[in-house]
This record gives C-alpha cells, sequence and structure tokens, in this order.
C-alpha cells in the first residue's frame, strides 16, 4: 500500500509539455552529425581528446563521449540559451 501511495503521489509530481516536431529540421539537423565536422573537431582538441582522428576504428572512450556530448540535444538546448543572453 505504501508503495502505491508513493509511486501515485511521485508521479503527480511530473509534468508534460507538447512540442511540435519538424520532421524536415530533425532529418536535417541528423544529416549534419559528422567526424569531420570542423565544429565538432575544435570541440574535441578544446576538450583534449587524447585519440582524437578521422578514423572511426581508432576513437577511445573519452573521444566518444565527448561526441556524444557535443551532439546531445539537450546541451545545444543549452548553448542556445546561453547565445540568447550574450
Amino acid at each position: 500500500m505504501f508503495f502505491l501511495v508513493m509511486a501515485t503521489g511521485l508521479s503527480a509530481c511530473a509534468s508534460y509539455t507538447a512540442k511540435l516536431v519538424d520532421p524536415i529540421q530533425t532529418e536535417a539537423t541528423f544529416r549534419q552529425r559528422s567526424l569531420r565536422n570542423p565544429q565538432m573537431r575544435a570541440y574535441l582538441a578544446a576538450n583534449a581528446a587524447p585519440e582524437a582522428s578521422t578514423h572511426q576504428e581508432s576513437l577511445g572512450l573519452t573521444t566518444l563521449t565527448l561526441i556524444a556530448l557535443f551532439y546531445n540535444p539537450d546541451i545545444e538546448a543549452a548553448r542556445e540559451r546561453v547565445r540568447g543572453y550574450a
């Protein structure tokens, strides 16, 4: 019974805001993602990715993590908010 009350209470705290998805923009964004992206390469260099290269076979955990962070949509949204304040 306790768990049911807790689950109900916790689910009441969640909120959802619907956002429109533009499929054409989404596809274009995904197609722009590349290991050869100059901005991504500069990001890797600035964050000292030791094994950064253009060969996919040689990417290590650090580089893969930095690439995932660079292309993370939540971080991109935060970058846009920061640009709006500058």
